[in-house]
Parts: structure tokens; C-alpha cells; sequence
């Protein structure tokens, strides 16, 4: 059993996975300072359990189904919660990307979040928390059933994923911040026929931080061998996914990020923002026509040279 996910190990074809990760402690909660603020105003401190996300997780081609915990009334809000481990505290610092479902609708907004908790012979990495819009917990949960389906990949290919949590908050008590930025204190009368939801879920993925998009690297100006370094690396790592069952439904250059400083030698980016997925067994079956689904998408990032390049 995994300590950091969770999870089981998995076989894996030979050279498709990272190597072992060092273990590191089950996080089961995470108290977080400046996600929330009182109607007067004041920073709060959440304390947020981590609970089991969906899984297996779906694809983009299926509905959501019996994807879901679900509870009898008055039953508990946490069937799903994984005890045992460190409560990890943090303060939550400046929104950093704001992730879409479509062009025009967000699902999340990604954190840089300061670890302020002290654990004796614990070292923990820079991370982000992955926060979800109100109506939009069920695609975060999606996301880190994902995470674990690729757990092998975690630190290689994806980011290491620290934990999924959830929990109930009052908003007539309270305001999310990232829900509603622009909310000004002290919090004004609340209309008697549009009231602020008493249980509403509250949705974070905790990820370690990683460097920046391929959009701002500029790859339209590199000389063709970097550009053909990069693109291999690509290539492979979408191809080891997919070999896995699980293919990238979003290939923009945003969700290509460049790896953590100081993780030594492997793949200088990590793919990202996978609460969406399709299903790729066909990529085994047919691993030629998914190479050129990805070359297809990659092409935008290279305007049409990759082919050329590493065709």
C-alpha cells in the first residue's frame, strides 16, 4: 500500500513507470488559513479531511453515473474519509492558473499554497492546491481518481499527487474566496428568496508545484533539435499514458508544464489538469493512428513542424 496515495501497486509494463517514489506520509487532513473569510471579514482556518476520490474514474465519452458517494438523510458527510496520517497546515497564497471545462466555463483555479506546520524528519515540497468551483467538486474527484490511476506515472510523467479533500461549508456563515472574489466586507443582508447554500462542498487536490507552461517557454523559436528533443519527449510521455489505458483529453500547451527544479534526470515537463480523459485502449490496439491523434494536437505548438521534424 502506497503511503502517499493510498492506493495499490500496480504492474506495469516494463519502462512505462517512474521510478519508486520516496515514501512519504499519509496526509489526512489539511487546515487551510485565507481560503475562507468570516461575514466581518476575517480570515479563517478550513480543516479539510482527505477522502476517496472516484475510481475508477470516468471518461469524457461517459456520463457520470454511480460515480459518487452517496449518504441516507442525517447520515454522515463522510463515507469516504481516509483517517490516519498528519494534518498538514497551510496558508493559501495568489490564484496562479484557472483551469476550463470548455472556453468559457471554469472547473478550478490553481494556488500557491506556504506549508506553515512543522513535521519532525518530514520534508515537504512546494505545492499547489487545486481548488473547484462550487457546482464543479465532481470533476476535481474525477481528476485525483485519475491521479491514482497513474500513480506509477506520478513524479515522471504527471505530478505527485498528495491527497484528495472535501468538505461542508455554511456560506451564509462564511465566503469561499475563490468563489466570490469580489465579496465585500462586512457581508450585507442576505435576500430571504436566494439564500447562500448551508452545505455547500468544497473541493481541493493537492499537487506538488511545478515550473512553467510550454506557452511561455518559446518553443516557436527554438532551433529544430530542440524542438525535435521536445517533441519526442512528448510523444513518449502521452504514448506511456495511453499504452496505460488513459489518454489526455486537452493537449493545449498550458497543460504542459515544465518539471520541479532538482528532481535529476527523466522528462523535463509534466503533464497536467486531467479531470477530463478519454479512454485509450485503442492507442494499444492501433498505437500508429494515436501517434498521429498526438502529433495532430502537438502541431499547434510546433505550427506544423513536427512532422517534419520527427515525422
Amino acid at each position: 500500500m502506497s503511503q502517499l496515495t493510498g492506493t495499490p501497486s500496480l504492474q506495469v509494463e516494463r519502462g512505462l513507470a517512474s521510478k519508486p517514489m520516496a515514501e512519504a506520509p499519509l496526509i489526512s487532513s489539511v487546515a487551510i488559513r485565507g481560503l475562507a473569510r468570516g461575514n466581518e471579514g476575517n480570515p479563517l482556518t478550513l480543516t479539510v479531511p482527505r477522502v476517496a476520490p472516484i475510481f475508477p474514474p470516468v471518461s469524457e465519452c461517459k456520463r457520470f453515473e454511480n460515480d459518487a458517494w452517496h449518504i441516507q438523510p442525517g447520515g454522515s458527510l463522510y463515507p469516504d474519509r481516509l483517517e490516519g496520517g498528519i494534518e498538514l497546515a497551510l496558508d493559501l497564497g495568489e490564484e496562479l492558473y484557472r483551469g476550463k471545462a470548455s472556453s468559457s466555463t471554469p472547473v478550478a483555479g490553481i494556488y500557491d499554497v506556504t506549508v506553515v506546520s512543522k513535521h519532525a524528519g518530514i520534508e515537504i515540497p512546494p505545492l499547489v492546491a487545486k481548488v473547484s468551483k462550487q457546482t464543479q467538486g465532481r470533476w476535481l474527484s474525477n481528476e485525483a481518481g485519475v491521479y491514482k490511476l497513474l500513480e506509477p506515472f506520478q513524479g515522471t510523467i504527471i505530478p505527485r499527487c498528495y491527497g484528495y479533500f472535501r468538505c461542508h461549508v455554511n456560506l451564509q456563515m462564511m465566503t469561499v474566496v475563490p468563489w466570490d472574489p469580489d465579496c465585500q466586507f462586512p457581508r450585507g443582508e442576505f435576500d430571504v428568496y436566494d439564500m447562500p447554500h448551508t452545505c455547500a462542498t468544497l473541493n481541493i487536490l493537492l499537487l506538488e508545484k511545478l515550473g512553467r507552461p510550454l506557452s511561455t517557454l518559446g518553443v516557436k523559436r527554438m532551433d529544430d533539435r530542440e524542438k525535435a528533443s521536445i517533441g519526442k519527449e512528448l510523444l513518449e510521455m502521452f504514448n506511456k499514458t495511453a499504452r496505460y489505458g488513459v489518454g489526455h483529453d486537452d493537449f493545449a500547451e498550458r497543460n504542459i508544464l515544465e518539471a520541479p527544479a532538482n528532481v535529476g534526470p527523466g522528462y523535463r515537463f509534466r503533464l497536467v489538469d486531467w479531470d477530463k480523459y478519454e479512454d485509450s485502449n485503442w492507442a494499444v490496439e492501433n498505437p500508429k493512428a494515436y501517434r498521429n491523434v498526438v502529433m495532430m494536437n502537438l502541431d499547434s505548438v510546433f505550427e506544423n513542424e513536427l512532422r517534419a521534424l520527427y515525422g
